[in-house]
């Protein structure tokens, strides 16, 4: 048993060492407080909506546009990957998702995905990603009863494509 305690002790001493590096870490790239613009948008930040792995940094935030732009409120998600090596440049990389409708998988199942990609090209360079306008988990969706309608009664006739579009 004495054998067993010096490393024991080793072993709780590293990992005390480690969790308070990892607050300490964390506690140094927090991000500012929200900022408003002059024009009403606004980025509030936020607890992430998914679990963050041990050793990650990861801020999340809300992006509120200019309400002068558009009678219903519209909310985006953001994410900022805080790159994890010392060379970190100053400069962060935009992710913009594609495709009409695509959103940037920010949802809890589907975060693990980024984190693997950026282990993968290990840029030095923080990463963030959010969901346009209507897409993932970005609100409002937009909703078009007609054109719902529409689509399901075409889908029931057997028109030829051109005719159809």
């Amino acid at each position: 048993m004495r054998r067993l305690r010096i490393p024991i002790i080793l072993l709780l001493l590293a990992g005390l060492l480690y969790i308070g590096y990892q607050w300490g870490h964390r506690g140094l790239v927090a991000p500012g407080g929200s900022v408003q613009l002059d024009n009403g948008a606004r980025l509030q930040w936020t607890d992430c909506w998914f679990d963050v792995p041990l050793g990650r940094v990861t801020h999340c935030a809300w992006f509120e546009p200019s309400p002068d732009h558009a009678n219903t409120a519209m909310r985006l998600p953001v994410v900022v990957f805080r790159y994890r090596g010392l060379d970190r440049k100053p400069s962060p990389v935009l992710y913009l998702a594609g495709g009409p409708g695509g959103g940037a998988w920010l949802g809890p199942e589907d975060i693990a995905g980024w984190y693997q990609w950026l282990d993968g090209i290990d840029w030095p360079h923080d990463f963030v990603v959010f969901d346009q306008r209507g897409t993932g988990l970005g609100a409002p969706k937009p909703d078009c009863p007609e054109l719902k309608a529409l689509y399901a009664r075409l889908l029931g006739e057997p028109l030829p494509p051109a005719e159809a579009m």
